[in-house]
């Protein structure tokens, strides 16, 4: 039986790849530098890395000082990106929230936004979905994926056991984390992501959309 589902959040519950580019290009062309392909760096967040990683290896020949001149112009331009290019929760995420809210499914959110959780917490109110949430877990508090460390302790604030839960990603980063976690993974492909895997990363399930998760969990309890 499921007794626990825990979600990425980027790119899972919510639509935010433009936003990010968006602001990548801001910070880029105030400094004058080339704008990478929107494709780059979804594969480069798919990996898991953090903002001064992906500039680094986008802007190798910068310096460290460079890179941290950069990030900061970035950071600055986010307020004024996100009114014209805000973050939007997937089609279908609030319905399944509250329906697994409704089962008795404890939800949880593990993301790799390296801020506090209770600025997290402030976002998931500010798309009306908060009041879904036993428990949420930043990068900002544990290592960020593809460590475990933030499902695993995500699991312990849920009171649910690894072989009860379920993680749900859509990057390669999420599939090991949930994997070395010890929790079945589910992955939604909704940006045709294709995953270099060995024999152990492969996820128990690939989805096209939320929706389908309903159905996964009428197939578990059928099947008690």
């Amino acid at each position: 039986m499921v007794k626990g589902i825990i979600f990425d959040f980027d790119e899972t519950l919510v639509d935010s790849l433009e936003t990010y580019w968006q602001i990548f290009q801001c910070g880029a062309k105030k400094l004058n530098l080339p704008v990478p392909k929107r494709e780059e760096l979804a594969a480069l967040l798919s990996e898991g890395k953090g903002l001064l990683e992906i500039l680094s290896q986008v802007y190798p020949a910068l310096d460290k000082e460079a890179i941290l001149n950069c990030a900061e112009e970035m950071r600055e331009a986010v307020n004024d990106v996100e009114k014209e290019f805000p973050v939007t929760i997937k089609p279908g995420a609030k319905e399944l929230l509250g329906s697994l809210k409704m089962k008795g499914v404890k939800i949880g959110l593990v993301t790799g936004r390296t801020f506090p959780s209770e600025k997290m917490w402030a976002e998931l109110r500010g798309l009306s979905i908060a009041r879904f949430f036993d428990a949420v877990v930043t990068g900002g508090e544990q290592p960020r994926k593809p460590a475990p460390d933030g499902i695993i302790a995500c699991l312990e604030k849920l009171n649910v056991t690894p072989g009860d839960t379920v993680f749900v990603g859509d990057t390669k980063a999420d599939l090991i984390a949930g994997k070395k976690a010890g929790v079945r993974v589910i992955v939604l492909g909704n940006h045709g992501a294709i995953f270099e895997t060995t024999v152990h990363e492969q996820p128990d399930m690939v989805i096209d959309d939320l929706a389908q998760l309903v159905g996964f969990l009428e197939r578990e309890a059928a099947a008690e």
